[in-house]
């Protein structure tokens, strides 16, 4: 596709850090087209609270040239909440980068991995630390591109990758020890899926002459 990658992302980071790191591409001036994040996994397993996008108050507005009263929702913009963490990231992402295609990618479905004796991760269908399993996270990240306007490409459901399936440990690092981060045919996989969605999409959004 003739793409030439900046890669900001950092192993182990969550979407708190996504601000930090756009940021960083902010001030760089890096002259790029379109900008891919690929998050969420990490906030799931460390349990990060879900909390809500919006905070809800009422507000005077005009409506047919009469002075009414509604109901007024605002962003919340926070680093102690999944919603928050994003909100807080897009906005900045969204103010700083107009012209440039904004793109959310879900995480991929997750199967035991054991690092060492403080890093072992149980698989998809256990809950975490918030009782909560791994789609609830994937759905928000659903309905954040929803709300910030921007594609997301959905690679929990596309991209086939199943690491609780024994036939798929091909596409991950190791059978026994960690069937959470894909090898290089895994890898391919996920190449081969987002290659076919951003073909249904323009990079950049350039002013018309």
């Amino acid at each position: 596709m003739g793409i030439h990658p900046s890669v900001y992302g950092i192993s182990g980071n969550q979407w708190n850090d996504l601000y930090k790191q756009a940021v960083k591409l902010y001030r760089e001036k890096n002259p790029v087209d379109a900008i891919l994040i690929f998050a969420g996994t990490n906030d799931y397993n460390h349990g990060v609270p879900v909390g809500r996008f919006y905070e809800e108050t009422s507000k005077e507005t005009n409506f047919n040239g009469q002075t009414v009263t509604r109901k007024y929702r605002i962003p919340i913009l926070d680093d102690t909440t999944f919603c928050g963490r994003i909100n807080k990231a897009m906005q900045f992402l969204k103010d700083s980068f107009p012209k440039q295609q904004i793109i959310i990618m879900t995480p991929i479905h997750r199967a035991q991995a054991n690092f060492n004796s403080t890093n072992v991760q149980p698989d998809e269908r256990y809950s975490n630390g918030q009782g909560l399993y791994v789609d609830t996270y994937i759905n928000i990240l659903k309905q954040a591109a929803s709300n910030w306007s921007v594609p997301c490409i959905d690679l929990y459901s596309l991209s086939g990758l199943y690491p609780l399936s024994d036939s798929y440990v091909q596409f991950f690092h190791n059978g026994k020890f960690d069937r959470l981060h894909p090898n290089a045919n895994g890898d391919y996989r996920l190449a081969r899926t987002i290659q076919y969605q951003l073909l249904a999409l323009p990079p950049p959004f350039h002013t018309i002459p």
